[in-house]
């Protein structure tokens, strides 16, 4: 269990690197391919919600704290749906 709990750190810098990308892309770039900015933003998206689900589980089997895991775990289930959504909604105006 904790060598997977160690994966959390580079989910946690890979999603960031790919939000600044995504950012890059959309903001400073003068390539703007709507594919690949969504796909962007969609793996980093799902990314962190595998690193937030990874720190809940840290919580529930070696803090102990269960409440408060389940919660984070929920969260991170529940997280990337309207993120997601937003991104295709904005996609599809342009």
């Amino acid at each position: 269990m904790k060598k997977i709990i160690k994966l959390r750190l580079p989910l946690l810098v890979i999603s960031q690197i790919l939000f600044v990308y995504t950012f890059y892309l959309s903001y400073c770039s003068n390539n703007r391919n709507a594919t690949t900015l969504n796909l962007f933003a969609i793996l980093s998206t799902i990314v962190a919600a595998i690193s937030c689900f990874l720190y809940g589980l840290e919580y529930i089997f070696i803090k102990k704290s269960k409440k408060l895991g389940y919660i984070y775990c929920i969260i991170s289930i529940i997280m990337p749906f309207p993120i997601i959504f937003l991104i295709s909604k904005v996609s599809m105006q342009k």
